[in-house]
């Protein structure tokens, strides 16, 4: 099911939605001057393991129902990127 946050999350700004991506990227590559456009497998350090455990992420923490066709580097390449797919999963 799409858009399976807890209503209280559902209230998160994309502002909000961004940060929150951000610092779990930031953090789980230990890159600080990570920008939301630079794309974390090239300058980030991202190995396929973390693009398994940012899937997680996206999924569990933050409530997002993904389908098979979503699961494509171009969604996961960048802070950016995630925000963008994860508005639109959550969007009602």
């Amino acid at each position: 099911m799409r858009g399976s946050l807890p209503e209280e999350e559902k209230k998160l700004s994309a502002d909000a939605l961004r940060m929150r991506i951000r610092e779990y990227i930031i953090s789980a590559l230990r890159n600080p001057g990570l920008g939301d456009e630079d794309d974390i497998f090239e300058v980030g350090g991202a190995s396929s393991l973390f693009a398994a455990e940012l899937v997680v992420f996206v999924e569990e923490t933050l409530g997002v129902a993904l389908e098979d066709d979503d699961l494509v580097r171009e969604n996961f390449a960048t802070i950016a990127a995630v925000t963008r797919l994860a508005e639109r999963q959550l969007a009602p």
